[in-house]
């Protein structure tokens, strides 16, 4: 990872928004601090990502709260919920835009949107 961050324009980190998934992230801040040492053009953006889709969960506010306080991550604005979906496109090695899930479908297109200069 460390040696991808020294010549990467864009660094993607996926992460949970558990608190045991959370905790890692000061270390990863830390790392992206030093790679910019070498590459101060490195972008980095946490992805919350299997977030709970159950709207009484708070996890994906309390992650936000949290995200915002590292200094070298930005935290990305699309949000992968945690569905069924994205299991089944692994098993049958189709991509999730593949298969029949609109929701799903529109979360990796806005991610890829957000990222990348992509037309709907």
């Amino acid at each position: 990872m460390r040696s991808a961050m020294a010549v990467a324009n864009l660094m993607l980190v996926p992460t949970k928004a558990s608190q045991a998934d959370l905790e890692t992230l000061p270390k990863v801040n830390e790392l992206i601090g030093l790679a910019r040492g070498l590459n101060p053009d490195l972008k980095a953006s946490a992805v919350l990502s299997m977030a709970p889709s159950n709207p009484i969960i708070r996890e994906v506010e309390d992650a936000r709260e949290l995200l915002a306080q590292f200094e070298q991550m930005e935290l990305a604005d699309t949000v992968i919920r945690d569905r069924k979906v994205y299991r089944d496109a692994l098993l049958s090695g189709h991509g999730v835009v593949e298969l029949n899930n609109s929701q799903a479908r529109a979360e990796i297109q806005l991610l890829a949107q957000e990222f990348f200069e992509l037309q709907p």
